[in-house]
């Protein structure tokens, strides 16, 4: 079903000639992350535009968000 899907998708990925990756906040979850990482992707999460959600994506080590809200983003760097 679906997961298969992901995963599929998520392998297709990891293998692209490509050093980073754009994923949705909606979408991106610690085991992708992980994975892109391990792939050696930088990862970059749109568009998280609550403050929780901004520390959310801060907090578990992304490369890089892009938001509707900078005066929000206040990511410390790691």
């Amino acid at each position: 079903g679906s997961e298969m899907c992901k995963e599929t998708g998520l392998k297709e990925v990891t293998q692209a000639n490509a050093g980073a990756i754009a994923v949705h906040t909606a979408i991106l979850n610690s085991t992708m992350q992980r994975k892109l990482q391990l792939a050696k992707k930088q990862v970059i999460v749109f568009t998280p535009n609550s403050r929780k959600d901004i520390l959310k994506v801060c907090n578990s080590g992304v490369d890089m968000v892009i938001t509707d809200y900078p005066n929000l983003a206040r990511c410390k760097a790691q």
